[in-house]
């Protein structure tokens, strides 16, 4: 069998991509779906290139101080900013990474949170 003649799998007539194309895009999907997979351990999704370019996000578009109480460590030494999920991390896998599921809150107003419950 020739290369180009690899078997086609058809959902859609209009769709016409090879066996090599859609196990492609399963195994990108997979990757993409890995960090809400239960076995994925809470320190290595933290870790993750994902995880941090979100953070960097959250941070880059908004203002560097409490989302809050509007403190910041450019008028107040020792303060300890946080990003914080505004829809549970644990509860809304799929916003994870959205980055306008993220605030910046100072570490008290952070504890206040998550003390009163969300």
């Amino acid at each position: 069998m020739p290369k180009g003649d690899r078997l086609k799998l058809k959902a859609d007539p209009k769709d016409e991509k090879t066996f090599d194309e859609i196990i492609k895009e399963i195994i990108i999907k997979g990757n993409e779906l890995k960090a809400t997979l239960p076995n994925e351990s809470l320190p290595e999704l933290r870790a993750s290139y994902r995880y941090q370019k979100w953070l960097k996000q959250v941070m880059d578009n908004n203002p560097y101080c409490c989302d809050i109480c509007g403190i910041s460590p450019f008028n107040t030494l020792g303060i300890e900013l946080h990003i914080h999920h505004i829809k549970s991390f644990s509860k809304y896998p799929d916003l994870r990474f959205d980055v306008n599921n993220g605030e910046i809150l100072c570490a008290s107003c952070h504890r206040m949170l998550h003390s009163f419950g969300e």
